[in-house]
């Protein structure tokens, strides 16, 4: 069984420590609801029909190629007791950066070889995205992507996607576009570059006051599903790295009222927003991307919660049941339908909402979470169904774009962050 990235802290180091040696260089948000949301950060709307603030998506709709075999806050629409922590450090593979042939990790699977036909694949998608220029914004569109693109450069080892995310960071401060769990996005990617190189300060000081400043207030305003992908885990991320139990409390806080105002227990899946009435008097539509920001962002909050935390194994539930009710509604395909539980509502594949799934469903074998003999079929499944739609070039399509339901999509639609799931995805797949 693999165990959190926590599980690898040392234990001798002080929280008081780790919080002064994470601090003491410190200088000086997704896809929201229609109107405002309550809480700190600013204006945390639910974004994604609408887009979300910043520069906005900047990217090439290419044309042709068929499938191979085998926001910032208040806007409306899509897509928010420990052990001491010691991040740890980024993992490099041995042998040449440049062959996915020789891909070795130590916290991937069989004696740590990654499956290069994945990492080939990984490779080809991120390089086509990063070809197509306009990826400058730091809205959840691009957040959402470079989450992604971080899991590729830890997947190869290869600095060339290191440094694409060092000059997008640089050229914001690393900073947010602003208030809100969508303009949040970006901030857990900094933090991983951080934890890679904590002589990087820049990567955590640019966006830690204004998440303090949320932190500080106590309300995130997580009021659509999509924000649970978004903020916490980048809230998460700093509890690791300062050792500072408030980051942890207002996590669950927020995180446990959302659920309260948005998960069907009686279906296992989450509501894009609060119905109203509560989730028992819903409209039994359960959004894919929704679905799978979600199940993700769990993951992504396990990942870095400690494992003595009294309410992990609520976070744990919540995952085992989402991935137990999503089983139950894969189509041959291998691919989740943009309406789950309808699939014939909207019938063409959808990848973003799949490639999220996908991640969470790996991410969840990989970390002793999910029964492998259960879901590894799943998991390939959807890997397969998700290659299935990526051309000859490298574009990834079936891609639903910006929105806050269920929608049609194209062979060829494609979008950021659809690109990034599917590079999460292929990160925890390669190590299966």
């Amino acid at each position: 069984m693999r165990r959190s990235r926590f599980c690898t802290f040392a234990a001798t180091l002080s929280l008081s420590m780790m919080a002064t040696v994470a601090l003491s260089s410190c200088s000086a948000s997704s896809e929201p609801p229609t109107g405002n949301a309550a809480g700190s950060g600013g204006s945390g709307g639910r974004p994604e029909t609408g887009g979300s603030a910043g520069t906005g998506p900047d990217v090439d709709a290419a044309t042709g190629g068929s499938g191979l075999g085998g926001s910032g806050g208040g806007a409306v629409g899509d897509d928010a007791s420990v052990d001491s922590p010691e991040p740890p450090s980024d993992a490099t593979p041995t042998g040449d950066a440049s062959d996915a042939t020789t891909m070795v990790r130590p916290d991937a699977g069989d004696g740590g070889v990654l499956d290069p036909s994945v990492v080939a694949m990984m490779r080809k998608v991120a390089d086509w995205q990063l070809m197509q220029g306009g990826l400058n914004g730091f809205d959840w569109i691009h957040g959402a992507m470079w989450t992604g693109l971080f899991a590729t450069y830890q997947t190869t080892g290869d600095v060339k996607y290191k440094n694409a995310i060092t000059a997008w960071g640089q050229s914001h401060n690393w900073g947010l576009a602003g208030g809100g769990a969508d303009n949040q996005c970006a901030a857990q990617t900094y933090y991983d570059m951080y934890l890679a190189d904590r002589t990087n300060m820049t990567a955590l000081n640019g966006s830690k006051p204004a998440m303090d400043g949320m932190v500080n207030s106590g309300n995130a305003g997580w009021t659509w599903c999509d924000a649970l992908f978004m903020s916490p885990p980048g809230v998460t991320r700093l509890g690791a790295i300062t050792g500072d139990m408030k980051y942890f409390q207002f996590l669950h806080t927020n995180w446990w009222r959302a659920y309260a105002s948005m998960f069907s227990t009686a279906n296992g899946l989450i509501y894009r927003d609060p119905p109203a009435g509560g989730p028992a008097n819903g409209n039994g539509v359960f959004w894919a991307r929704g679905n799978g920001w979600v199940i993700a962002g769990t993951a992504r909050v396990l990942e870095y919660l400690p494992q003595n935390d009294a309410r992990r194994p609520d976070y744990v539930t919540m995952f085992t049941t989402m991935a137990a009710a999503l089983k139950k509604w894969q189509q041959p395909d291998g691919l989740w339908r943009a309406d789950i539980t309808h699939p014939n509502a909207i019938p063409n594949p959808e990848t973003s909402g799949t490639g999220f799934m996908t991640f969470g469903m790996a991410w969840g074998i990989n970390n002793g979470i999910l029964d492998r003999a259960t879901y590894l079929p799943v998991v390939k499944a959807g890997w397969q169904g998700l290659v299935s739609h990526v051309d000859a070039t490298g574009r990834l399509g079936y891609v639903q774009g910006v929105g806050a339901a269920p929608a049609p999509a194209s062979a060829t639609s494609n979008e950021p962050y659809g690109v990034g799931a599917f590079l999460l995805a292929g990160s925890e797949v390669a190590k299966l």
